[in-house]
């Protein structure tokens, strides 16, 4: 509780072979962590000290409270669970046998914030975190991040409830099914950012939501805003949502649900939503989708609806008279 660790080189704050539990992170602040030099690195697959980040957890059931990140080579935080059971010492002991650090309950994750960060600010990753019983992350603040604020992969239940996601290239970024993301304000560029660089713009995307291969439903957003899309004097290309696929998936559910979502003052609505295919040439026809704005939340008339991409597939019965271009 209450430490200062500054330029350290490697992880910062841990529990390390993925069996430690009910530790409290309470209050630390953690500057400038480092990676480690490759001549500096014990030989061991497992380790990734070379990709540091401020806490590191291999087993997600510790309380994380009041904590700050900042200015980290890679990133703040990482949830690193062990797949198939502990490391170090203790990956031979009997009484370890079936335990399993990637299904271990969260102890908690409320009022941390992160900034400045090389890469992510918060990490959940590699090989993600599957507990058997829904978990949230409260009050999070992740800033400054050169890559994304989140980076969610391989992780089930979770609820993002609160909090403040600026100056991102990517705030959010999400591969999983029904991820909550509640009561949270978004700004892809601040005013202050913006103030000090008048023709830049930081953000790309606010939620970038992967469709979901096979029949999973996508993420549920509900009481989020957006601000920081249209920069005065510069060319954005930023959106609030950006839906993606990647290259030799063949089945897609986008199914996003949405429910008030709105734009601070002097964002435009037209600006909030993007469909983009990561490869130009694009053999499944992903260019053709269709999104339902099911009570018009997101929608630029406020009223329900879908938006389409202009491909014969998906506009083919839609009369032209109907339809309003969007810009993306």
């Amino acid at each position: 509780e209450e430490n200062v660790a500054y330029n350290t080189t490697g992880h910062c704050f841990i529990n390390e072979n993925g069996v430690e539990e009910d530790i409290r992170f309470y209050n630390n602040l953690g500057v400038l962590t480092q990676d480690q030099p490759e001549e500096r690195r014990i030989g061991d697959p497992l380790e990734s000290d070379h990709r540091a980040y401020t806490f590191w957890f291999t087993n997600a059931n510790v309380k994380v409270v009041g904590n700050v990140a900042a200015g980290a080579e890679k990133g703040g935080f990482w949830y690193e669970t062990f797949e198939h059971g502990p490391h170090g010492p203790y990956k031979d002991w009997p009484e370890y046998a079936d335990f399993n650090p990637k299904t271990r309950r969260l102890g908690s994750f409320v009022n941390n914030a992160v900034h400045s960060s090389g890469e992510r600010g918060i990490r959940m990753y590699e090989p993600g975190y599957k507990p058997l019983e829904p978990f949230t992350f409260y009050d999070t603040r992740a800033y400054k991040s050169n890559d994304h604020g989140i980076f969610i992969h391989g992780v089930q239940y979770m609820t993002l409830d609160g909090g403040v996601f600026a100056d991102n290239k990517i705030s959010i970024r999400n591969f999983n099914a029904r991820t909550i993301f509640k009561n949270l304000e978004i700004v892809l560029t601040s005013e202050l950012v913006h103030e000090r660089n008048p023709t830049h713009c930081h953000g790309k995307a606010g939620l970038q939501q992967k469709i979901n291969p096979g029949w999973n439903d996508g993420a549920i957003l509900e009481n989020v805003t957006f601000s920081g899309l249209n920069v005065d004097g510069a060319e954005c290309e930023a959106r609030g949502f950006e839906w993606y696929h990647l290259l030799g998936q063949k089945r897609f559910v986008g199914n996003t649900h949405v429910s008030d979502v709105g734009t601070a003052p002097g964002t435009e609505r037209k600006d909030l939503v993007n469909f983009a295919c990561r490869w130009a040439e694009d053999p499944y026809d992903m260019h053709n989708l269709l999104l339902e704005d099911a009570d018009g939340t997101i929608g630029l008339t406020g009223r329900p609806g879908f938006y389409a991409s202009k491909g014969p597939l998906a506009t083919a019965f839609v009369p032209d008279a109907t339809c309003a271009d969007h810009p993306r």
